[in-house]
């Protein structure tokens, strides 16, 4: 019994220990550590043996509440500091230390998250929500601190079409090669070409022996994805670089022509440049096809690397290296290639395959981490929680329930509640026994919000589920798929659950994909100067024109799978009348799921409606101040209608 006591503290509240008195007042910043920041500075080693260095970092009521890193001994660890007493919140690690050595280092605090990236490599995680701002200071016998800085991280986010107003400054700094500007044209009128005159005037041309590079974005972007199309003109190599430190230090996922014969021709490589030395971290065959555009994607985050082409996931590594750094662009070789609609995004990803415990990762009493599972082991009902404010996401599990219990995935873990995709065997005692479910939870109890019979009596399965803007999507081993509104939930933490014993392994979570607009150059939409990009450049394109005395215009196009439709009615309340969509549905026939919005004059309230085959399906009205920013889409079976990105009503067809 001792020994299970002694792993339950490790796994959810840290170990307990003495906090240890300071020998000395710490010297704090003048900055103060709020929100996402990091601190970065130099740590000049005197003596290795006596080293005792301490940082506090979200240091609140004068002292008594703080986050402790702690460099001593040649080890680092971080405890947070409650009185008396120290809370371990991560693990102590083995620390290189020499006499006479001045290392450079960044303390990385990010919402739950904690990092020490020590001489360009992270050594040292950790996790815990329970602080937030606060001051910074430091202390240090037998070496120390200089160059202390204090800096706020905001979000990572960049984009690039290299379409250039007069005068306009770009945001790419070359480093290495040449790089410039050029339209894609090369006949004789290419020299007139007018950015406000074309879709695409002008890319990012790059070329240089044996490499060209060019960098944006900060020093302390840390978890981020970059994305560019990308036509390569000839042999050589094109790629995406991330966590650039210098012309010698960085990653790049880097990708070489499929005619090329070389030791590094015709693959997909994630590659680390280390003090001038490459070192291949992952790789695959498969080159590209000179003068084809395509869509290229690397992403990084908290130690694991990926490679995306065309929207496929190809390469996935972990390396600890660098940790932070500036995005780039990569070419090797004259013949160069052309970059166009470059986008940067903050990009998160959580993976766990509890193969090795982390004090205060995942919170909540009755769970143990073992034998490379997390357990819940009593017979009551139990949560785990971790993360933080994750918004539209998905995270997936394999779970594995007693077949007297009952469990599931959390997901949008608040204060206010949490919502769970759970199911049980038929047969367990539980009132869902031979059911899946998507329920809420609130301090009031749970709500069924959507339910499926399941169709054998597995007890281990993989689920996964996601939010997005306030709709749950439940997938349990890919042949129950359920759907549901939680109206005002955004996100939150993600969880474990259970009624009863059950086991969690594999963990998975991510971010669902930013949805992407199109552009129209503004020049084509002047009809008066060019009638004959009228019908091309105007928003009533996609439209079939209706014949004289009807008013339906209908899509040219046929979609399927997940559609919406957006519009809005401005200044409600200004005038009286009607507007209709229809999803699903073909020009003379009683098909798709129709919606009409119904506006008065003088009333802030819009009347909504769906209907199928002429029968009303539901209805509700709203209350809206100034525009109604509409969106009817339809997600599987689920028909959902949002105002103003709030969901207002929705039905199952």
């Amino acid at each position: 019994m001792t020994k299970l006591s002694v792993c339950l503290c490790l796994l959810v509240a840290g170990v307990v220990i003495p906090a240890t008195a300071y020998p000395a007042p710490l010297q704090f910043l003048e900055d103060e550590g709020e929100g996402d920041f990091d601190l970065r500075g130099v740590l000049a080693v005197t003596d290795a043996a006596k080293l005792s260095a301490q940082i506090a970092f979200n240091v609140q009521e004068g002292g008594k509440q703080q986050y402790l890193l702690t460099l001593q001994q040649g080890a680092a660890a971080i405890t947070r500091v409650s009185g008396r007493q120290a809370v371990a919140v991560g693990p102590r690690v083995p620390l290189p230390l020499k006499n006479g050595t001045k290392v450079p280092f960044t303390l990385q605090r990010r919402d739950w998250r904690m990092a020490l990236v020590w001489d360009g490599v992270v050594v040292l995680r950790a996790y815990d929500a329970t602080l937030h701002d606060g001051k910074v200071g430091t202390l240090a016998k037998g070496g120390a601190f200089g160059d202390l800085r204090v800096q706020p991280v905001g979000e990572m986010i960049a984009q690039d079409d290299f379409v250039r107003e007069e005068g306009a400054q770009s945001i790419w700094q070359p480093i290495l090669g040449n790089w410039e500007a050029r339209t894609l044209r090369d006949d004789p009128q290419a020299g007139r070409e007018e950015s406000d005159k074309s879709a695409n005037a002008f890319s990012y041309f790059g070329s240089g022996s044996p490499r060209a590079i060019t960098i944006a974005g900060n020093w302390f972007w840390d978890r981020y994805g970059v994305e560019t199309s990308v036509k390569p003109m000839g042999l050589g190599a094109v790629g995406v670089v991330l966590y650039y430190q210098d012309d010698k230090n960085y990653l790049v996922a880097r990708w070489t022509s499929l005619a090329d014969t070389g030791a590094n021709g015709d693959k997909l490589q994630l590659v680390a440049m280390r003090s001038g030395q490459e070192t291949v971290l992952a790789e695959r065959s498969g080159g590209y096809d000179p003068g084809q555009w395509t869509k290229l994607r690397a992403q990084a985050c908290d130690g694991i690397v990926q490679c995306v082409v065309d929207d496929q996931l190809m390469l996935e590594t972990e390396t600890g290296l660098f940790g932070q750094g500036q995005m780039g662009l990569y070419v090797e070789g004259k013949a160069g290639a052309f970059f166009d609609d470059v986008s940067c995004d903050q990009w998160d990803l959580f993976r766990e395959t509890f193969g090795k415990p982390t004090a205060g990762k995942w919170r909540g009493q009755g769970w143990v981490q073992q034998n490379g599972l997390m357990t819940h082991s009593s017979a009551g009902r139990g949560t785990c929680a971790t993360g933080a404010n994750w918004e539209r996401y998905t995270v997936a599990a394999e779970v594995t329930t007693n077949p007297a219990a009952g469990a599931g995935v959390a997901i949008a873990k608040t204060e206010e509640g949490y919502c769970v995709l759970r199911v049980a065997p038929p047969g367990a005692k539980v009132s869902y026994a031979g059911k899946a479910q998507l329920v809420r939870f609130t301090p009031k109890g749970g709500s069924v919000l959507a339910e499926q019979a399941l169709t054998d009596r597995a007890v281990k399965h993989t689920m996964r589920v996601s939010i997005e803007d306030g709709l749950l999507t439940g997938v349990v081993d890919s042949s129950v798929r359920l759907q549901a509104l939680a109206s005002g939930v955004v996100g939150g933490a993600i969880g474990l659950y259970a009624d009863g014993r059950a086991s969690f392994d594999n963990v998975r979570l991510s971010l669902l994909p930013p949805r992407k607009g199109s552009h129209v150059t503004k020049e084509f939409t002047e009809s008066d100067k060019h009638p004959e990009m009228a019908e091309w450049a105007s928003t009533k394109a996609p439209w079939v024109k209706p014949p004289e005395g009807q008013d339906d215009w209908w899509s040219k196009g046929d979609y399927f799978g997940e559609t919406s439709v957006a519009l809005t009615i401005p200044a409600v309340g200004s005038k009286t009348g009607t507007a209709r969509a229809m999803l699903g549905g073909e020009p003379g026939q009683k098909t798709g799921v129709s919606l009409v919005i119904t506006a008065t004059e003088k009333s802030k309230k819009l009347a909504f409606a769906l209907s199928a085959a002429d029968q009303e399906l539901k209805k509700t009205e709203v209350d809206v101040e100034g525009d109604a920013n509409i969106v009817f889409s339809r997600e599987s079976k689920l028909f959902v209608v949002s105002v103003n990105d709030q969901p207002v009503l929705t039905v199952n067809r």
